[in-house]
């Protein structure tokens, strides 16, 4: 015969309703920390499996959270560093917190209702939403078109650093922008160029903003002609500038803030083809602090995207978010601080994080 939670209770020696609110409700926070190891520990000397079926009809909920991106792009590939932090920090809190992850890719994020689906129909209690700076407005202008999707509890990940109409997590990318070209500065560099990819990308605008800000502070006059552009992101991107540099002759700048790691890891590889050493002849600053395998070995001083915060905390909130009925936390913004992993290519000698 099964165990019961009353035989559960019996061997801790609590309640038979303290033993079901650790065990089968998660309501772990009411109690001490010694009598919830006790529970637990009881309940696995038992053998007692929770009714996951029946908890949810008690308890209103699933204990399943969906993360959620758009299909088609980096955001659902696992191997992305940037992502694979995110996927990180969601799924490491939430398990620590008993709950499972489902992940669900859709062509368009908010269309006709149909994104949200699984909470619909109980399947989900909530989503973390991952998005590129690039689909925040046009998720935010989907999302408002259907009054019902408020009702959904989610937080959102992105790279921006305001706030959103819902729970949002995002990072301050101008103070990245400041950060990366301040310590170039601080070098005493006397020529400093950005590497950032052409269009209307949000947190890249923000990252550039920062590049103008520390300039100006620091006397430096602003040269667009040091602003060099890709089509976007990615080390062959990075790779085909240097190439379309060194092949015109250009005089490059002293040094380089990048408005991503995969474009300093392209131009890097191009520039050492070339016998152009990094920091010697070129120093570098990038944004992201990837841990990208082609270029494990790079040296390359970066400001580091916290990805793997990010998870957490939207984990964290959306946990909040669902114990309080959405008390509070609905509209809640936390805006992350880049740091600097300073290594060798800005011309340092030592690695460390500031």
């Amino acid at each position: 015969m099964s165990p019961t939670i009353i035989d559960v209770a019996k061997k801790a020696k609590v309640s038979s309703g303290a033993a079901s609110e650790i065990v089968n409700s998660g309501k772990t926070h009411k109690y001490s920390p010694d009598t919830v190891e006790r529970v637990k520990k009881a309940a696995a000397a038992l053998g007692y499996n929770v009714h996951h079926f029946a908890k949810s009809l008690r308890t209103q909920r699933t204990g399943i959270i969906g993360i959620l991106c758009k299909s088609g792009s980096m955001l659902g590939s696992f191997y992305e560093p940037y992502i694979s932090d995110v996927y990180q920090g969601v799924g490491n809190f939430l398990a620590h917190k008993g709950m499972n992850i489902i992940f669900q890719q859709v062509p368009t994020l908010a269309e006709d209702g149909k994104t949200f689906g699984l909470a619909d129909s109980k399947i989900v209690d909530g989503y973390i939403v991952i998005l590129y700076s690039s689909m925040v407005d046009t998720f935010v202008r989907e999302y408002q078109e259907h009054p019902r999707h408020p009702k959904v509890p989610l937080v959102i990940i992105h790279s921006l650093a305001r706030k959103l109409p819902f729970a949002g997590v995002g990072v301050d990318c101008r103070k990245a922008g400041d950060l990366a070209t301040r310590h170039l500065l601080e070098h005493g560099y006397p020529s400093i160029g950005l590497v950032a990819p052409q269009g209307k990308n949000i947190h890249t605008w923000d990252f550039e903003q920062g590049y103008k800000k520390a300039l100006k502070q620091e006397g430096m006059p602003f040269n667009n002609d040091l602003i060099f552009r890709t089509r976007t992101f990615g080390t062959t991107h990075g790779y085909r500038l240097a190439d379309e540099l060194l092949a015109a002759g250009e005089k490059l700048p002293r040094a380089l803030a990048f408005a991503d790691d995969t474009l300093a890891f392209g131009m890097m590889k191009r520039f050492q083809e070339e016998g152009i050493k990094v920091p010697d002849d070129i120093a570098m600053v990038g944004f992201g602090d990837w841990l990208h395998p082609d270029f494990v070995c790079s040296d390359l001083t970066s400001i580091r995207q916290p990805g793997r915060e990010k998870g957490e905390t939207a984990a964290r909130l959306l946990l909040d978010i669902l114990n309080n009925n959405g008390a509070g936390h609905k509209k809640q913004t936390v805006i992350l601080e880049p740091k600097l992993t300073i290594r060798r290519s800005c011309g340092c000698l030592t690695s460390v994080d500031n």
